[in-house]
């Protein structure tokens, strides 16, 4: 989750950020739910900047115009569209960032009125370090120094930046200069030693995912050739091989590991709860794949662009970390963290991006939000009653996932996990059972979730083609959306997917632990993303890459290829249901699951017709 600066009316800062996560902690038979971060008070520091603060860089970003943004928009719908005949014929890195580079003399002229900040050119943007008294010359902005309760220290821009007037027609904006960095603690996670009274609740294991999502090790395993990976922000980088290697035995997967990493290394005094869950889920789910940590010190802009420049990333990415669409550019009183713009620039600019991203063939995908329809920023819609989408959730080049859990009861048979034969878990571990829409909705089923499915429709980016007919079909169920003028209904609409989001079984500093939301929905279609890559490389096809076009057009062959979710909404938010307005379930796609959970054979299946359909067409 980013950080997110905002007053408490006492002279202190304090950070909030949104998140597809919610912890529960049981201890005997209490229950406290924790469903936000514990996050660290910023206070200015007294005296000022010391000679070591004026003497220790900050690294910034300076996002300039992209050239043919037209062209890139072409190759992308042409390389993702299944029926094209370009399908899967993916750029590399390179030859993304030569078709998109600023002109060579803009860039220059830019880094020459930034001087003396050392700046490394990434194409159309460039990733710049100066000390405290350079910046204060280059920019026009005073820098001071505040401290947390953590004992951290930042030292960050206390006034507005002004960007230079020779290049500000060439720069789109400037980030990395005026937001606190968010440091997140967390409880230690326990399993409850009691079931609260309600025989209805159970256990999400990775034999939970296969069953109820139809995944058969008899018709797609993974490979290591094929890769996917979780995104990790904010200081949450403390994944644990240990907690991996104990997950894989406890559920009878085996060895599970980690593979790669990308960003800043291991964190032992990092959170671990967001990053376990994450890298435990999607090795668990997309078993025999290559498994990927990419940690990002940034926010979005910087999170895509590192994906794009990197000489080598994972197919597929999970992205359990999200933000209301309008604050994107909230920061220090008079200041915002991408100067130069507003929302809608950032997200614009941040949307075509991940547009690269999918040129190079990675699927990125992002958990919807715990918040329903509402989201964070007003969880009992006391001072506006509007939809508050979630970016990047929201983006039209990304496939956001929502979240489910079960309702009624609940099957526990083909259950083989080790851990499900008793010991830990005090809980039954579920096999399969109908799912609704994940809401702390008490209406909602006898299993108590933590959470409500994030889902609605941007404000800021337009409906893409490859939804227009599913979303048409849901805008047309008057009773199952709210009025009009509470949401932008010419918007992108997500989620796409979504999966289960409650009661996940994670292994936490080798405690078991309890976990829900929409960021361990998000992993677990990762995993299943990349055993789509892994059986499409048995068949000597690529990788799905962009995943939108395919996951529609899907849809469109074979309905029976999603399990439909009929029951629920969002209008809750994970603090209640205060709020009276939000978007239902429905038959078909809908903006609280989706086009629904996986059933993966069948899809599998489809995928391979669709396949099949295009190269037989290529021969004639």
């Amino acid at each position: 989750a980013e950080q997110r600066p905002i007053s408490d009316m006492t002279g202190k800062w304090r950070t909030t950020g949104e998140m597809g996560l919610d912890v529960v902690l049981w201890v005997a038979t209490m229950t406290v739910a924790v469903n936000a971060r514990t996050m660290p008070e910023w206070t200015p520091c007294a005296g000022g900047l010391t000679q070591q603060d004026l003497a220790t860089p900050i690294d910034f970003t300076v996002a300039l115009h992209p050239s043919n943004t037209n062209e890139l928009d072409r190759i992308l719908l042409a390389v993702s569209n299944p029926e094209s005949s370009q399908y899967g014929h993916y750029l590399t890195s390179d030859e993304v960032v030569r078709l998109t580079a600023t002109p060579f003399k803009t860039v220059v002229r830019v880094q020459a009125a930034l001087s003396p900040a050392v700046c490394r050119n990434r194409g159309d943007s460039l990733r710049c370090t100066a000390t405290p008294t350079d910046l204060t010359a280059v920019f026009s902005a005073q820098f001071a120094p505040f401290v947390n309760t953590d004992g951290g220290r930042s030292v960050v821009a206390a006034a507005p930046l002004v960007v230079p007037s020779s290049i500000a027609p060439d720069v789109v904006f400037v980030s990395g200069l005026t937001e606190l960095p968010w440091t997140p603690t967390r409880p230690a996670v326990v399993f409850p030693q009691s079931t609260e009274g309600s025989a209805q609740e159970v256990v999400v294991v990775p034999d939970s995912i296969r069953l109820t999502y139809n995944i058969s090790e008899s018709e797609v395993v993974g490979t290591k050739a094929t890769s996917q990976g979780v995104a990790e922000f904010g200081g949450a980088n403390n994944e644990l091989q240990t907690d991996l290697t104990s997950f894989g035995a406890a559920t009878g997967l085996g060895n599970l590991s980690i593979d790669q990493r990308f960003g800043p290394p291991n964190d032992p005094q990092a959170d671990l709860t967001e990053a376990s869950l994450d890298i435990q889920y999607i090795a668990a789910t997309g078993r025999g794949n290559t498994n990927w940590v990419w940690n990002s010190q940034d926010w979005m802009f910087e999170f895509a662009t590192s994906l794009v420049v990197a000489a080598d990333r994972p197919g597929v990415v999970s992205v359990s970390y999200a933000w209301s669409e309008s604050e994107q550019c909230h920061g220090l009183p008079g200041a915002v963290n991408c100067t130069g713009t507003d929302n809608a620039g950032y997200i614009n600019r941040t949307n075509f991006e991940f547009q690269k991203v999918g040129v190079l063939g990675t699927t990125v995908l992002v958990a919807s939000g715990d918040s329903g329809a509402h989201g964070r920023t007003d969880k009992m819609c006391l001072f506006n009653p509007k939809m508050h989408p979630n970016f990047p959730a929201a983006s039209p080049f990304v496939t956001a996932v929502g979240g489910t859990q079960y309702s009624g009861p609940v099957s526990t048979d083909g259950i083989t996990s080790p851990i499900c034969q008793g010991g830990k878990l005090t809980m039954p571990c579920a096999g399969s059972g109908v799912e609704v829409t994940a809401s702390t909705d008490p209406k909602c089923g006898k299993q108590k979730s933590r959470i409500t499915s994030g889902g609605g429709f941007s404000e800021y980016s337009a409906q893409p083609p490859w939804q227009k007919e599913a979303v048409a079909a849901y805008l047309a169920q008057s009773a199952a959306i709210p009025p009009a003028k509470l949401f932008n209904a010419a918007g992108r609409g997500y989620p796409d997917i979504s999966a289960l989001a409650h009661s996940y079984y994670v292994e936490l500093n080798g405690k078991a632990g309890y976990v829900d939301g929409t960021s361990a929905a998000t992993p677990v279609i990762g995993g299943i993303v990349g055993l789509i890559n892994a059986h499409r490389a048995s068949k000597g096809r690529p990788a799905v890459g962009f995943f939108n076009p395919l996951l529609y057009k899907v849809y469109s062959a074979d309905p029976t290829a999603f399990n439909d979710i009929t029951q629920g909404s969002n209008s809750c938010t994970e603090s209640g249901c205060s709020c009276k307005e939000g978007f239902s379930a429905t038959k078909g796609w809908d903006a609280a699951t989706g086009l629904g959970s996986p059933n993966v054979g069948r899809m599998l299946a489809a995928i391979d017709t669709i396949d099949e359909a295009r190269e037989n067409l290529a021969k004639q």
